[in-house]
């Protein structure tokens, strides 16, 4: 398995290898595991040539794909509004709003630029953790982007 499989090909690895046996044949159970595994895994950044979706995944292949690189304003059909700014990064999810023309998800994914306002639906900022790829920020994640200056 290396950056890049799909889940599918990854739950076939598993089951190979003696693991997750459940998973066969239990489309239920593997659409679950896929959707946490696409959640988590942290894909190279390499979004400069149009194949990542701003969440890390290449997903060309994904029904969902939006070419992020493509967009002129924070908008797409799907988009969740309301989830820009709101106190939680949304680097993992279909989309683009952990990218630059969504302020790296209203400022949402870095813990120095992340606020809570009248419109946020949580009380505190990083409920489910952050994914800094702002190059502006000083707590830019270089393992998440290559975009951050080396002096982060």
């Amino acid at each position: 398995v290396t950056p890049g499989t799909a889940c599918p090909n990854v739950v076939s690895f598993l089951i190979q290898g003696g693991h997750c046996a459940s998973l066969s044949g239990d489309s239920t159970a593997t659409d679950l595991f896929c959707k946490t595994f696409d959640s988590c895994v942290i894909w190279n950044d390499e979004d400069d040539n149009g194949a990542d979706n701003g969440g890390g995944q290449n997903n060309n292949n994904n029904n969902n794909f939006i070419n992020c690189t493509a967009l002129t304003s924070c908008e797409w059909e799907g988009m969740h509004k309301n989830w820009v700014g709101d106190g939680v990064c949304h680097d993992n999810m279909d989309g683009c709003y952990n990218t630059a023309i969504c302020g790296f998800d209203g400022g949402d994914c870095c813990e120095d630029t992340c606020n809570i306002t009248e419109r946020s639906s949580y009380t505190e900022c990083g409920h489910d953790g952050y994914a800094c790829k702002d190059p502006a920020s000083a707590k830019c994640n270089p393992t998440l982007t290559k975009k951050c200056p080396s002096t982060n």
